[in-house]
This record gives structure tokens, sequence and C-alpha cells, in this order.
């Protein structure tokens, strides 16, 4: 077996955590994670229950969350492995995650992992703790439920669904809706996320089947949203193509994480489209002017002397005008909006990255991502990946 220094030192380097115990101790071999279900021993118990009732050896389990974690037994000692996500958790789903497993408020290094690489991670150290050989086909045939992540199947997660408390039966009260739609209302982004969260912990029980639950959750709050951003001011036209479009993302999807996340940036998208347009109304007819003139032609060069003349103010005043009420200069804000159709085309088209650059007007690719990559904390491609609405 492997030196216990050496095993502590290649958890670190896989990226997760594990715990050991017998009779005698209990080890815990990342000092990294903080805050681990792994560390409650009331699931450490239950995975191993798992694990008999299906005669599953060694058991790799999957959480509605898309989370992974192992299970394996080696002269008289229990070892647990995770958490290894199979989906990029988004870090404002990451609050709910810690009170479904009722954890401290604490750093959770969650990575994400390919179902593969988990595979491998699992053989590797069976091969090292217990000398015993694991392929990939091996574990899958002792594990036949990781072949059907993707299953919609209404029992599926019956037998492999740990819940270490049951999530509170009553609905939220009609104060907390309100409170939540008046922060929508008002184009608060941080509060609106913020208070959902929060929300999230006395949640109403939509269908008896957790992911079920989840969806019809995600929608009602893009719903309700939606009519609230309309009260705050949005175009029905806008918030509807918004909202719809949120909606769509939630049919096929089957992890409690991903739900979450699109349930956030709609919402968020939402705020942010009512404190924008809020914010508007409050700017002098000067800068309505200008902002309405970007906006149209966004697709050429704009120059802020140009724009002083088409308003009929100085340069010089209207650039100080301009920062005043709209908080950035003008320059910046022609970036800005130029971004933000770059954004919604790499969603919502096909076209290249070059070709969507060279269409919003910026110099160069490598221009528009360096911009991009400022706005948004990640590359052109990155985004697209991440958020692109397919068919």
């Amino acid at each position: 077996m492997i030196d216990g220094n050496d095993l502590k030192r290649l958890v670190g380097l896989l990226g997760t955590d594990m715990v050991s115990e017998n009779s005698l101790e209990f080890y815990h071999y990342n000092s990294e994670f903080h805050v681990n279900p792994l560390l409650i021993k009331d699931f450490r118990d239950k995975m191993q229950k798992m694990r008999d009732e299906n005669k599953s050896f060694p058991l790799i389990f999957e959480d509605n969350f898309g989370v992974c974690y192992a299970h394996f037994e080696h002269e008289k000692s229990a070892f647990f492995l995770g958490p290894m996500s199979l989906v990029n958790f988004p870090e404002s789903s990451l609050p709910t995650y810690k009170d479904y497993y009722n954890l401290e408020a604490q750093p959770l290094p969650l990575r994400t992992f390919s179902l593969d690489t988990i595979l491998e991670i699992v053989g590797l150290l069976l091969s090292l703790i217990c000398g015993e050989s694991w392929s990939h086909k091996e574990l899958l045939t002792a594990n036949p439920h990781l072949l059907n992540l993707d299953s919609t199947d209404e029992g599926k997660w019956d037998d492999y669904s740990i819940l270490m408390e049951e999530v509170a039966e009553t609905h939220h009260t009609y104060k907390e809706e309100r409170q939540l739609l008046e922060y929508v209302r008002r184009g608060a982004v941080e509060e609106t996320l913020a208070f959902q969260n929060v929300m999230d912990k006395s949640i109403g029980r939509l269908s008896n089947r957790e992911i079920t639950h989840w969806r019809n959750l995600a929608i009602v709050a893009i719903t309700l949203s939606t009519r609230a951003a309309i009260d705050g001011g949005l175009t029905p036209a806008l918030a509807y193509k918004i909202s719809d479009t949120y909606i769509q993302q939630c049919d096929n999807k089957q992890k409690i994480a991903e739900l979450i996340s699109i349930r956030n940036r709609a919402v968020g998208e939402l705020v942010e489209n009512v404190r924008q347009n809020q914010k508007i109304q409050t700017q002098s007819s000067y800068i309505k002017a200008s902002t309405t003139y970007i906006d149209r032609h966004y697709r050429e060069k704009i120059y802020l002397e140009d724009v002083a003349d088409f308003i009929g103010l100085s340069p010089t005043y209207f650039s100080k005008l301009f920062k005043k009420e709209v908080g950035m200069t003008f320059q910046n804000y022609v970036t800005q909006v130029r971004l933000g159709y770059a954004a919604n085309l790499l969603r919502y088209s096909n076209e290249s990255i070059s070709t969507i650059s060279e269409y919003v007007n910026f110099p160069s690719q490598s221009y528009f991502g360096r911009y991009f990559k400022q706005h948004y904390h990640m590359t052109p491609k990155e985004y697209r990946d991440l958020y692109h609405i397919r068919d």
C-alpha cells in the first residue's frame, strides 16, 4: 500500500479530497477542503449502506448536483473519495449546495472532471491502496447507473439520492416573494441574486422528484422575475425574449447545479436590463441623445467630437457631462456597447469570433479578445462555450 504522506500529496495533486476511517481512527487527506459532505459521518454511513445494498465495489455515486463520490474498503478501513463534479459548477450555485448538505459557509474548491477522469482517479487509488487493477469498463460494470447519467426515467434517482435532510416542505412566504420582486423592479442585481440564494433554504416542494422540483422552481423564479422586470420599466418584448431563452434551456437539464445557474443568469440579466433602463431614464436629454446615437452607429467609427457636434455641445463640456452622468468615459461606453452586441452574437449566432469582432467594429480580433476578457472575465470562446444557445 502507498505511504500515507505520499497518498496525501497525490490526493492534493488530483484536486479532490479523501477520508478514511476504521474502528480506531479517522483521517482527512486534503486540508484544503475545510468543508465536504464526506466529513459528515451520516453521509459516509449512507454511502456505505448504498454500497452494501447495491453490492457495488467500489461504489461511485453521483448526487443530483452532478457531483461524484467514491467508496471502497481495504483491510478493515473504509475510504471515501470526492467531491468530483461532472458539471462546471457556477459560483452562484455553491451556497445552495452547501445549504443542501448543511455545510458551513467556508470555501469549497470544487473542480470539474470528465467521467473518464473520475474513473481514472478511482482506478489509480484502488491500485495504490488495494493493489487491485480496475479498468474503466470494470468500474462502469460495477456502477451501471453511470452509463445513464442523462436518463429521464422517473425512478432513476430513487436508489442513488443521498439527502442529508429534507428541504423544508413549506413554500416561500408572500413577504419573501414580494421582497425578491422588489429587488428586481429596482434593478438591484447583487441584492436579487443574494436574496434568491437565501430563499433556496426554504423551498416549497413543487414535485416529489428532486430534479423536477428544481426545474419547476427555476421556471417559476424566471417567470416571476420577468413580470417584475416589466413592472420595473423593461419592455415586454425584451423581458419575454430573455425569459423564453432561459426557460427553454431548463428543459433538458438533469443537474441541479445547471438549473440554478440558468435561473441565476436569467434573473441577473433581467435585473441588469432593468437597472440600465432606469439609469437611462434619469439622464439628461443630451446624454439620452448621445447614447441613442452610439446604439445606432456602433458598427461605424464613432468620435466624441462628432457626437458632441450632433447634440450641439462643445467636445470638452460633452466629455465631462457624459462621464458625470454615465459613470465612465465616452470611449469606454462605446467599447462596452460593442462588447454587449458581440456577446449577444456569441450567444445567439453561429458566426465565427473573427467575423463578430469585425462586425461590431473592433480593429482586430486580438484587440476584441483583450477587451472582452477584461469586461466579462473570460475569453469570447469561453463565453460562447458557456452560454451559446443551441437548437
